[in-house]
């Protein structure tokens, strides 16, 4: 924090930033836990989608002899 914001600390707790404090609001962890979430349930859904996609084409191979 600069010297212009460190008064500012009870507006930054409610998310009310100055307008020369480059400082997000506090409650950013939390939307960063809901991403980080979302962003792993997508990727074990397109492991899935892949992984099942891999064993379709290696039994389409073994059976196509």
């Amino acid at each position: 924090m600069h010297k212009n914001c460190t008064g500012h600390s009870a507006q930054i707790a409610r998310g009310k930033l100055c307008e020369r404090c480059p400082l997000k609001p506090a409650n950013l962890p939390w939307y960063n836990k809901v991403d980080r979430s979302i962003l792993m349930e997508s990727l074990y859904f397109y492991n899935f989608l892949y992984g099942s996609f891999i064993c379709s084409m290696l039994i389409f191979m073994h059976t196509d002899r």
